[in-house]
This record gives structure tokens, C-alpha cells and sequence, in this order.
């Protein structure tokens, strides 16, 4: 058969039709249509074969090709006369999809010819964005009016990479211009992405897509992720919580003020492809952190951490951490705790004389002796230095401290460190026994930077009362014998004096 001659030849993956081929011959004009990001061309290929078996397989092979996607650097190729227009597949042209249609032309479609549409649709590049085509930037706020960025787009390959490349090695300038938008002012940090890897392949049979889809969320941080550090390279999506916990239990002093507690809790995510020592940032950054922002959120006098708790979760590359902070208040005094005690203690023996008569219960009732004690039971607990406190005698040595001498009033009667205990008085009360100890105790973590020193003292202090016998003392036993009257003989009540 005499080759048809026609100055347009257009090659897809490497087969031509028209041209100087004489078996698939154009068939009238082409049509060519394209958008900024889209390309459509429809043209009719006439097959002609010498008999019928040969026009099955080359209407198979045509079919075959027009059904058949570009792979690699394949290329559609429209020449006339020697003048090409090159669509190269990943390059020029993405997702490239031809479609063949056997149109049943009447004209043609009889004897040894057949008649088919093809249609080929793909998509063009937009290098003006460094390939980024399609994009979209949502600007979220919560019920705080804590900012949430969201952004989607597509890009596309070139001759200078695949589109998940270009996405990758492009995007991060591309996001900060767009945050800095929203607020250059603002800490913005990457908590969550993904990207599409379509399935075009490249000359090596490797993946190399033509389009990247993606999405990314940035969240604004509003707190230190680590100690003098807005924003660190390796943790992300942290979360810091203190809740302060105050009580106030019965207590017997109004200058007393308990020990606060403050749990403190810290939770975040540390980037895998920066590190996976959770224990190192832990130590180096986060319990500094906890400290420093505990202390400036607080401003205790002193502090000390009493309990840690740190999980480390290895599978999602986590850290959890718990803090108790023990503190004194800016505003408190060393007294931290007091429990007070006052108790009267009295005995008397009676003199009692029977009378053997027929009432065996008749007896005479005289004065004996009578004991008034006056005993002070007191636990304080301070912050700071104590020592135990000597009062009937002081042989030498430190005494005293945080928690002071006990001359408040307790239960309406003053303390017994009113008069000086080392003094006898000849009427009234008089310190007979003091036992006065004291217990150090050192609270919060020893390998700690700070602590608290308290001083639990526990005293127990006993005074007696008495009364200057009335014309000094006598070495026999003076007062009344017993008496023949029917009344009791001696003297009325005991009235200690004095406070």
C-alpha cells in the first residue's frame, strides 16, 4: 500500500500516527484546548490494512496504545513538518490519560478501514509557585482564641523533581511567609502533616509523582516548651498544667500557715527525627522548665520537689511527667503547724477517821494534802532551725529557734514560759518538770537543688501549785486532830491564784 504523506505526525510512548505511516493515517483535523492547568486534544485516526486479519491486529494494537498511560520520560509529541511540540510526561504534561473511541464514521467505516476518536486529557505545569498549584490557608481560633493555622495544596513535578520532592524540599518557606501573615508576632509550631505520593513511575520503575496533595496544621504556643525556649526543635505538642492545692486544717494558732502542695504536669511529644532520648530531655529540659515556671508562677519563700513521677513512652516517642511541689507561701511566716494543750490535774487525800458505830460508814473527815498540776502539751512544726528549750535549769548549750517561746494564751491561760522557770515562787505556780525534744526533718528530693530544713518540736511542760504555809513550817504534823463535833475540821476549798 502507497504511504499516505501528511506533514502532522503525533507520537504517543514512542508509536506515531500519521505522517508517512500508511496503516494509521489522521483523519481530518485535530483540536487542541487548554486552561492554565489543563490540556485536551481530540484527533481521528483512520486504520487501513491490506486485509482483515491484518486490520484485527492493528486496530488491537492501536487500541493497546490509546489505552495505555505515559510512564517515565514518555512523551506525547504533536510534529508538523519538522516542528514538535513536547509534552514530557512528569515534566511537561502530569497524568497524562488517553481515551479511544471506534466512532463509526460512514465514510470510512466500511471494507478494510476503520475509523477512531482519541482523546487525550492531562494536566499543565504552573512553575510561577515553585510548583505548588492549588492552595488553601485556614485560620481557626478556639474558645481561648488560641490560633490554629490549617493549610492544603497540590504540587506539581518538573523537570527539576517529582512533586512530593518539590513539596518537601519547598513548602517550609512557602508556610512561613503565610504565618507570618496571620502574625509575624505569633510562635507557630508544625503539630501535624501529610502529604500524597501518587503511583507515576520513573525511568528507574521507582515512584515518581506528578502530583503531591498535602495538609498541614500549626499551632500557636503560647508557654515556654523548654527552659528559656518559646519554641524547641525537638518537642512538640507539649501541654503544662500546675493546679494548687491549699489546706487549711484545725489548727491552734492563727500565725500558723500550712505547707502548700502544687502538682504540676507536663505532656509532649518529642520529634523522632531529632531524638530519641526521652530521659536526656527530660533532665535537660523539661524538669528545669517545671521548676523555673512553678517558681515564677508562685514566688514561694522556699520549695522543695516531693514526689516524681516521669513515664517515657518509646512507642510514640512521649513524655508524661509529674511533679509535687511542696512550698512556703510569699506571705507566710515559719510556723507551719501547732497543736496546743493545756490540762488541769488535781488530787487530794482526805484524812478520814472511823467512829465504829452502828453506821459502819460513819467516819470524821479532816484536811490531808491536796496536788494542783498545770500540765502544757504543744507539736509545732517550722521551717527553719530548733533547738530544745531548757526552763527549770540551763546548763549550757543552744536552745531555741524558729518556733519561739510559749507565752501566748492557751484555752484563756498564758503560756508557761510567762515567768522565768529557773525561779521558785514561794505561792503560786512553779515549773516542775519540762521535757522538751526536738525532730529535724528534711523534705524534697536530695538530688534536688532545693529543700526544705523543718524542726518538729514536742514539749510537755508541768507546773504545780502551792501555797506558803500560814506561820512558816513546822518538822512535826501541824494541823487539826480529829474532831468530836459532828462536823469536818480543817479548812475550806483550794483557790489556786494566779493565771
Amino acid at each position: 500500500m502507497p504511504a499516505a504523506t501528511n506533514p502532522l505526525t503525533i507520537t504517543w510512548k514512542g508509536t506515531s500516527v500519521g505522517g508517512s505511516s500508511a496503516f494509521y493515517q489522521l483523519d481530518g483535523p485535530h483540536t487542541i484546548e487548554k486552561t492554565y492547568d489543563r490540556f485536551l486534544m481530540v484527533f481521528d485516526v483512520a486504520v487501513v490494512a491490506e486485509d482483515y486479519a491484518d486490520l484485527h491486529t492493528r486496530c488491537d494494537t492501536l487500541e493497546t496504545l490509546f489505552t495505555s498511560r505515559l510512564a517515565g520520560n514518555e512523551a506525547l509529541v504533536i510534529d508538523i513538518d519538522g516542528n514538535a511540540w513536547t509534552y514530557t510526561s512528569g515534566q511537561t504534561i502530569f497524568d497524562a490519560v488517553p481515551t479511544i473511541t471506534k466512532s463509526g464514521d460512514p465514510q470510512l467505516d466500511y471494507g478494510l478501514t476503520r475509523t477512531y476518536t482519541v482523546k487525550i486529557e492531562g494536566q499543565l505545569p504552573d512553575d510561577s509557585g515553585g510548583g505548588l498549584r492549588e492552595f488553601q490557608v485556614l485560620v481557626g481560633h478556639d474558645n481561648t482564641r488560641r490560633r490554629t493555622v490549617t493549610m492544603r495544596g497540590q504540587y506539581f513535578a518538573s523537570s527539576s523533581g517529582d512533586a512530593t520532592s518539590r513539596y518537601l524540599s519547598g513548602f517550609d518557606a512557602e508556610a512561613s511567609t503565610y504565618l507570618s501573615f496571620v502574625d509575624s508576632s505569633a510562635t507557630w509550631e508544625l503539630v501535624d502533616e501529610g502529604y500524597t505520593i501518587d503511583r507515576q513511575p520513573g525511568d528507574d520503575a521507582l515512584p515518581r509523582p506528578h502530583t503531591c496533595n498535602f495538609d498541614r496544621q500549626y499551632l500557636e504556643i503560647i508557654d515556654e516548651q523548654a527552659s528559656g525556649e518559646t519554641d524547641n526543635e525537638n518537642i512538640v505538642d507539649h501541654r503544662v498544667t500546675f493546679t494548687d492545692i491549699a489546706t487549711w486544717p484545725v489548727d491552734s494558732s492563727d500565725e500558723s500557715q500550712r505547707l502548700r502542695q502544687v502538682f504540676a504536669q507536663f505532656d509532649c511529644g518529642i520529634d523522632v527525627t531529632k531524638t530519641t532520648d526521652l530521659k536526656g530531655q527530660y533532665e535537660d529540659k523539661l524538669r528545669p522548665l517545671l521548676r523555673e515556671r512553678f517558681s515564677a508562677i508562685y514566688t514561694p519563700q522556699a520549695f522543695a520537689v516531693e514526689e516524681t513521677r516521669v513515664s517515657y513512652d518509646r512507642t510514640n516517642n512521649r513524655i508524661a511527667a509529674s511533679l509535687i511541689f511542696t512550698y512556703q507561701a510569699s506571705n507566710a511566716q515559719e510556723l507551719v503547724e501547732v497543736q496546743e494543750t493545756v490540762t488541769y490535774e488535781e488530787a487530794r487525800n482526805i484524812e478520814y477517821t472511823n467512829t465504829h458505830a452502828a453506821d459502819e460508814l460513819a467516819a470524821y473527815a479532816d484536811v490531808g494534802t491536796a496536788q494542783i498540776l498545770r500540765v502544757w502539751d504543744r507539736t509545732a512544726v517550722a521551717i527553719g532551725a530548733q533547738s530544745p528549750n531548757w526552763r527549770i535549769s540551763n546548763p549550757g548549750g543552744a536552745q531555741g529557734g524558729v518556733v519561739g517561746d510559749w507565752t501566748h494564751t492557751t484555752g484563756g491561760v498564758t503560756g508557761p514560759d510567762q515567768n522565768d522557770g529557773t525561779e521558785i515562787n514561794e505561792t503560786g505556780w512553779n515549773v516542775v518538770s519540762n521535757r522538751s525534744s526536738v525532730t529535724p526533718q528534711i523534705l524534697g528530693d536530695p538530688n534536688g537543688e532545693e529543700r526544705i530544713e523543718l524542726s518538729v518540736l514536742t514539749e510537755q511542760i508541768v507546773e504545780r501549785y502551792h501555797k506558803k504555809p500560814e506561820g512558816g513550817g513546822t518538822t512535826g504534823g501541824g494541823g487539826s486532830g480529829p474532831t468530836t463535833g459532828g462536823g469536818s475540821g480543817g479548812s475550806g476549798p483550794i483557790t489556786p491564784g494566779g493565771s
